[in-house]
């Protein structure tokens, strides 16, 4: 069972961002598997989400990821609304956990090795001290000299802090660059043959996906176009007819899709900040 945040991470530390759903991948995910059911409003327009993982089948395994989902998304309710900005902080505490679960997973470390701390501070000292060397040089006199020693000293200790900052941000292991092909030569395979419906919302393919005949088991009241069934003279086909039915069959594809489309939009837009703030990796700002 994949952790789709993760997932999302990984692929952003290796320069391949996927399309920011994570969250809203996960919960399509859980819902797949009979854990969530959902419920399809329009007057007011809204999406309501249902925990039915206490009734599943005892087979059904969950993953620490979608217990984390659960819990956070739930709490001690049976049912939340989807609104815009609904579930913005279960989100952002997801993606907390998700960076520490992969930090411990050995997948990416913040902090650097000990010889990349020592060059950076190596770099930081040869600058400062280049810059006080030709300072004094160029100076009038001691007091000159003095202070240019006196401005390389603050600007060596924040090239310092900014070399540590640059430094310490997350980076992939070898068993995390491991990871994140697996999660790319997946999202190439989503994109090629197709994929569940999670993995279309992960990797921001829903729009390719074919709708199919019938609208997902798990969500209720989605509107949908069912494939006409017309009465005719098995023994005399009407071609005109015929020919009409392959412009509606693709009409209502469309039709399906774009209804499949507006929900995951709407999956996604509940786990969205009211406003985006800068983060590490991931930030749960696009989800």
């Amino acid at each position: 069972m994949p952790d789709r945040i993760r997932d999302e991470l990984l692929a952003e530390l290796a320069g391949r961002p996927l399309d920011g759903r994570a969250v809203a991948a996960q919960l399509v995910d859980v819902a797949e598997r009979g854990l969530v059911t959902l419920r399809w409003h329009e007057q007011p327009a809204g999406l309501w989400a249902v925990d039915v993982s206490h009734a599943r089948d005892p087979a059904t395994r969950i993953g620490a990821a979608d217990a984390a989902l659960l819990g956070e998304l739930f709490g001690p309710v049976r049912e939340v609304s989807l609104h815009r900005h609904a579930a913005a902080g279960a989100a952002r505490r997801l993606y907390l956990r998700a960076r520490r679960s992969g930090e411990t997973a050995g997948l990416w470390q913040t902090v650097p090795p000990a010889w990349d701390q020592l060059r950076g501070t190596l770099a930081t000292l040869v600058v400062a001290v280049t810059g006080v060397v030709a300072g004094a040089a160029l100076a009038e006199g001691p007091g000159t000299a003095a202070t240019a020693a006196a401005i390389g000293v603050p600007t060596a200790a924040g090239l310092y802090l900014v070399v540590r900052r640059l430094l310490t941000g997350p980076r992939l292991t070898a068993r995390g660059r491991a990871a994140a092909a697996e999660v790319l030569d997946r999202a190439e395979r989503c994109r090629a043959h197709g994929g569940s419906l999670a993995d279309h919302v992960a990797f921001g393919t829903v729009q390719h996906r074919p709708a199919g005949a019938h609208p997902p088991s798990w969500v209720d009241g989605l509107p949908w176009c069912e494939p006409s069934t017309p009465q005719q003279d098995t023994a005399k086909p009407d071609t005109a007819q015929q020919d009409t039915a392959k412009p509606d069959t693709a009409q209502q594809d469309t039709a399906n899709r774009r209804a499949i489309g507006t929900m995951a939009d709407r999956i996604a837009a509940a786990f969205r900040p009211a406003s985006r703030s800068p983060d590490i990796a991931g930030g749960g700002g696009g989800s």
